[in-house]
């Protein structure tokens, strides 16, 4: 068998033999396939006002089977016929119209019929609904979602340069609320998604350190807005889905302060040295991975809750400069 590619294959079954590539049209040849298991079958299809026979290529076999036409110029015809039955039934192009008429067509099975509404005229999507349909699933179908969360953040700060002033090996753990939005983007009606958020943090600390004969004492308040731009990966069920996400995240600080009081003792006399310098930079990279898990994936309304790890890094070298690390927990509202 040669593979011409779907245009090709729509016109001609073709077969190698020999030095000879040999052509049948679909009015001599019933079906064909590749040992990849795709499998085309010959239909009289009508074209604007003319009836012929092509090649569609069968995407699902089942009590329902999903066929598809790429016709030269790249477009796309899909088709749906019931098991031992040649009758096709083309599915229109205006999302109304084909949501219509699958709902007439998959009876029997509730969750498919809940799953119309976010299906889209495309091979994977289409896909993924009628082998769910076949099958019966429960699963909830991959729909654009967006909402808003809050988390409690746990943030730990480090220096740049091991040798630098602020290369304090225990700075304190300070705890922080952070509240954001996001969008959740499925890729090709699958469990895959890009996820962007944004989100506000706000912490401040202070930390006392000895420096050869000078005290020092370090206040720092800021606050700042995040834009993790995550991949997710989520374990559609019909309770509790699971999912894991990481990604690249870019922080710029709204209020970045930062106070080094200097105590130096000469004899009975105590000199204060006030260095006003931020000591994390405007803006910040990094990257972020974590996990979760969403109640009721497929309701109007759902919940979520989720654990997250966060470490942003100065863009600068800067041996001044700190790096910040989080570890987030959160909840949020889906919609």
């Amino acid at each position: 068998m040669v593979d011409g590619g779907d245009i090709d294959n729509a016109r001609f079954c073709q077969v190698k033999d020999g030095d000879k590539i040999l052509k049948f049209s679909p009015y001599e040849v019933d079906e064909f396939g590749f040992k990849d298991d795709r499998t085309y079958k010959s239909f009289p299809i009508k074209i604007g006002n003319t009836i012929s026979r092509y090649f569609l290529g069968r995407l699902v076999e089942g009590k329902v089977n999903l066929y598809y036409l790429r016709a030269k110029g790249g477009i796309r015809r899909y088709y749906l016929n019931k098991e031992n039955s040649n009758d096709l039934i083309e599915l229109p192009t205006i999302q109304k119209d084909f949501s219509v008429l699958l709902d007439s067509i998959v009876t029997g099975c509730p969750q498919a019929t809940n799953n119309i509404p976010y299906i889209k005229l495309t091979k994977n999507s289409l896909t993924r609904f009628v082998k769910e349909y076949v099958d019966c699933s429960k699963t909830p179908f991959p729909r654009f979602q967006y909402g808003f969360t809050v988390g409690i953040n746990a943030v730990k700060l480090s220096a740049v340069d091991k040798g630098g002033i602020y290369s304090i090996p225990n700075y304190n753990n300070i705890l922080s609320i952070s509240i954001g939005a996001f969008m959740d983007i499925p890729i090709q009606s699958g469990n895959f998604s890009f996820h962007p958020e944004i989100y506000y943090n706000r912490f401040g600390t202070s930390k006392a350190f000895d420096n050869e004969n000078t005290r020092n004492n370090l206040v720092i308040n800021y606050s700042s807005i995040s834009f993790p731009l995550l991949l997710r990966y989520t374990i559609l069920r019909n309770g509790i889905s699971p999912y894991f996400q990481a990604g690249p995240v870019y922080s710029m600080s709204i209020k970045n302060e930062g106070t080094l009081f200097e105590y130096k003792m000469t004899g009975n006399n105590v000199f204060i040295d006030i260095i006003d310098s931020s000591v994390l930079q405007k803006n910040m990279g990094g990257f972020s991975a974590g996990s979760g898990m969403i109640l009721k994936y497929g309701s109007k309304y759902s919940w979520f809750g989720e654990l997250r790890y966060t470490k942003l890094y100065n863009l600068k070298q800067e041996s001044k400069l700190l790096n910040i690390s989080e570890i987030t927990l959160g909840i949020g509202l889906i919609f």
